[in-house]
């Protein structure tokens, strides 16, 4: 849940610093913009058939629905998504270098969970443990309903941890991250 959160909040800001590295007719225009459809409004022509059916003509009477009218028009979310695109492209190496110092950090307290679980005095309930627990349960839960208990031992988060591992060697060695973190 933590890592959701996580995502979210990093997401909310890549948002915001698209949105404020817009022009100041960009925020003019999406501050006046209206929706396209005006369902509210439209007026849908019907014809009575012979078996006491309404059918629907194809033609819609709205002075919306013209083709002349949605020409001009142009969506601001293309322009978000190309913003978007645009901040990805010049700081994708430092947006990968967060993501794999992220999943080191969570890696370790995957470690700790590891050594807490092979400890029969440390009780999951009390205060340090406890943090370590709720932050990796998430992550650990899914492995632990595929990966049955072998011989009573349970190597779901071993599993895990090594999943973790590999997705940070694929990030870390992709082109541009190692020159990043200079």
């Amino acid at each position: 849940m933590k890592i959701v959160i996580f995502i979210c909040v990093l997401i909310h800001t890549l948002y915001a610093a698209a949105i404020s590295s817009k022009s100041y007719e960009w925020n003019k225009q999406l501050q006046y913009h209206k929706p396209y459809i005006y369902a509210k409004e439209c007026s849908v022509a019907y014809r009575q058939t012979t078996n006491g059916r309404r059918q629907s003509l194809s033609t819609v009477v709205s002075p919306w629905s013209q083709p002349s009218s949605l020409e001009k028009t142009t969506s601001p979310n293309i322009e978000l998504h190309r913003t978007f695109l645009n901040i990805w492209k010049n700081y994708s190496a430092s947006i990968l270098l967060s993501a794999v110092y992220s999943i080191r950090i969570f890696r370790f307290l995957l470690y700790i969970r590891n050594l807490l679980e092979w400890l029969p005095q440390a009780n999951p309930y009390i205060f340090p443990f406890d943090a370590i627990y709720q932050a990796t349960n998430a992550y650990i839960k899914p492995f632990q309903s595929m990966i049955p208990v072998l011989y009573g031992v349970d190597i779901s988060t071993v599993i895990a941890f090594f999943i973790l591992e590999r997705l940070e060697y694929l990030l870390s060695h992709k082109p541009g991250v190692a020159q990043a973190a200079l």
